[in-house]
């Protein structure tokens, strides 16, 4: 998302908003991250036939 720097000038307000999508946006990113890493590992644990009733339950 490109920022509109004429939009901003306009209302300097929004200034915090924009701040506050952005610090937003990596949040999300950094949990679809550990998402991934958890069901990456879970399906190698799975392939690997290494899972057991303790590792599904946790």
């Amino acid at each position: 998302m490109m920022i509109d720097k004429r939009l901003i000038g306009i209302v300097p307000g929004s200034m915090r908003y924009v701040g506050a999508s952005v610090a937003l946006q990596w949040a999300s990113l950094v949990a679809n991250m550990g998402m991934v890493l958890v069901i990456c590992r879970t399906l190698f644990a799975l392939w690997a036939g290494t899972v057991g009733e303790k590792n599904v339950g946790s």
